[in-house]
């Protein structure tokens, strides 16, 4: 691949990544509409899971830019790895707080309002989630590269969970036992807020240690001639 390809597929690259997360940056604000609505946990953690994946694509295009500046491997390396810690420590933030909400919602029981108009937000999300996944997938079988990756990865795992979500807000709307949606619900949102604790713990612990192997190898000696 020449210089004028690689230039061009960066610039398709970073486009990608710059419609990602502007295209997502109404998720977060229907989302919580749809919880204020609806009142179910499993929307509260989808509000949460989605605020944290904006953050997430966010920051990976920032970072693509940044690094696409950067000539210093190194200072490349530190900067995508300090992203990826970023992103970890929302997501761990994340499973706190659904934890506690359906702690919270398990002691305290409480009746749900209107869910049926927040079908049509996991509903969409698979539509989107699905096609950011091929493009992203598209682009990394041409030249991978660590944003690329994770961000074609992201939205593969945001598909998967819209259909979670989608799926338990149907159950809920189904089952005429309160006890038991209530049930369906908790179980909805504990599948999101384990998907973020994992997601956390694997992409946090790469990153922690890469970026103490940079900074041991920048302390290091140079080494006699």
């Amino acid at each position: 691949m020449n210089r004028h390809q690689r230039r061009e597929l960066n610039r398709e690259k970073e486009k990608t990544l710059r419609a990602a997360w502007m295209i997502s940056l109404a998720a977060p604000v229907t989302t919580l509409i749809a919880f204020l609505l609806g009142g179910a946990t499993v929307q509260m953690a989808d509000f949460l899971r989605r605020t944290s994946e904006l953050a997430g694509l966010f920051l990976a295009w920032w970072t693509f830019r940044r690094t696409a500046d950067v000539r210093a491997k190194d200072a490349a390396d530190r900067l995508e790895h300090l992203c990826s810690l970023a992103i970890a420590l929302v997501m761990g933030l994340s499973f706190l707080l659904i934890t506690y909400a359906a702690a919270s919602r398990l002691l305290h029981p409480q009746p749900l309002g209107m869910i049926a108009p927040g079908l049509v937000i996991p509903i969409g999300g698979i539509i989107v989630n699905g096609w950011f996944w091929r493009r992203g997938a598209g682009l990394a079988r041409q030249e991978s590269s660590p944003v690329v990756e994770s961000q074609w990865r992201l939205c593969r795992a945001k598909a998967v969970l819209d259909v979670c979500v989608l799926l338990t807000l149907l159950l809920t709307l189904l089952v005429d036992e309160p006890s038991t949606s209530r049930y369906i619900d908790l179980a909805g949102s504990s599948i999101i807020g384990i998907f973020l604790l994992t997601s956390a713990w694997r992409m946090g612990r790469p990153a922690v240690s890469a970026l103490v192997a940079i900074s041991g190898a920048r302390d290091e000696p140079p080494a006699e001639e």
